[in-house]
C-alpha cells in the first residue's frame, strides 16, 4: 500500500506543476483520450490508437484521477 501511495505521489508531483499540466494536456490530446473512437475498418490502426490511449489512461490512473473532469477543467 505504501508503494502505491508513493507511486501516486510521484505522478502528482510531476503532473501537478504548471509545466506538468501542460505536458499532461499535450499527452491527452496526442492520445485522443477525449475523442470518440474513429470508425475504421483497419484493425491495425484501431489497435495502435487503443494502445496510445491506454498509456494516457495509465498516467491518469497513476495520478488517482477518477473523473476526467478533474483534468480538463
Amino acid at each position: 500500500m505504501a508503494e502505491f501511495n508513493q507511486h501516486k505521489a510521484d505522478y502528482n508531483a510531476v503532473f501537478n506543476s504548471d509545466a506538468g499540466k501542460r505536458v499532461l494536456a499535450d499527452l491527452l490530446s496526442f492520445c485522443h483520450v477525449l475523442e470518440a473512437p474513429d470508425v475504421i475498418s483497419d484493425t491495425n490502426i484501431i489497435v495502435f490508437k487503443a494502445g496510445r490511449r491506454d498509456v494516457a489512461m495509465y498516467i491518469l490512473q497513476s495520478k488517482g484521477v477518477t473523473d476526467i473532469q478533474e483534468v480538463i477543467e
